[in-house]
């Protein structure tokens, strides 16, 4: 049995509920690195206002020296540095990341290339990503009457598609021009999630527009959707600075019923 916490209002009471759990015979401890007040989506309740704030490591190595038992370290694991950063500053067994996941199911690969950082390269890669992800889903169907097909391929191509549905259906129907992003958007939303190969011609719709377009311009990560892009004041900077997407590491994928979660152990 294992268990995931997040922090307390102070360091003594996260230590206090870690020593608990180790004392109740758990078999490894995850700790996320902000409070639940801190869910970004809670941000309302927060009298503080931090909501979406950069995560705290810092007591994720207190509980690690204080209990005997694994701990992984979780919060603001966007990207390979990330992951190698948490590893250091908090002495973890483990990283898991979770929503970055969702976004960029190979985050924790080790893989580069010359033209890493540029438009094209990044949206090619999103749809290596969304035709693997097809590939799954047509060798394992779902029972579902709504399958997430959709939604999960709206995530992976977040930078590319991540716009207003709303608005530009508003705008289509109104018959004003479309940017690129919101024609891709709409390219996809009207296909049925059970087409497989609507969803497929989808991609390869995008993919011909985008070598078609003079110049592509990517919105921000579906991962920052809520999150600041300032650091808290007395946090780290772990979700403050964005590295171009790739030098990933490798991991073991676990799952939980929340949905992907991916972990790296430490060397």
């Amino acid at each position: 049995v294992t268990a995931k916490i997040r922090l307390m209002d102070n360091d003594a009471a996260t230590l206090e509920v870690a020593c608990a759990i180790e004392h109740a015979g758990a078999a490894a401890l995850c700790v996320h690195g902000r409070t639940a007040k801190q869910r970004p989506k809670y941000a309302d309740r927060d009298p503080a206002g931090t909501g979406g704030c950069a995560p705290n490591w810092k007591p994720i190595a207190l509980v690690r020296k204080a209990v005997g038992i694994p701990v992984i370290a979780n919060g603001g694991i966007e990207v390979h540095a990330d992951a190698l950063r948490c590893l250091e500053e908090t002495g973890a067994a483990a990283v898991m990341s979770a929503e970055a996941l969702l976004e960029d199911p190979d985050l924790f690969l080790n893989v580069s290339s010359p033209e890493e950082g540029m438009p094209m390269a990044t949206v090619n890669r999103m749809l290596r990503l969304s035709r693997e992800f097809m590939d799954l889903v047509e060798r394992h169907p779902s029972d579902l009457k709504y399958p997430p097909t959709k939604s999960h391929l709206f995530k992976i191509l977040h930078r590319l598609i991540g716009v207003d549905q709303a608005e530009a259906r508003k705008k289509y129907d109104a018959g004003l021009a479309l940017s690129l992003r919101e024609e891709l958007k709409l390219v996809l939303m009207r296909c049925n999630v059970h087409d497989n190969a609507a969803i497929r011609g989808a991609l390869d719709c995008m993919e011909a527009r985008c070598l078609e377009a003079r110049t592509l311009n990517l919105g921000s990560s579906w991962y920052r959707r809520w999150r600041s892009l300032n650091p808290s004041a007395g946090t780290n900077s772990a979700v403050t600075n964005v590295p171009p997407q790739g030098h990933r590491i490798q991991s073991r994928q676990l799952r939980s019923s929340n949905g992907a979660r991916g972990a790296v152990q430490a060397k």
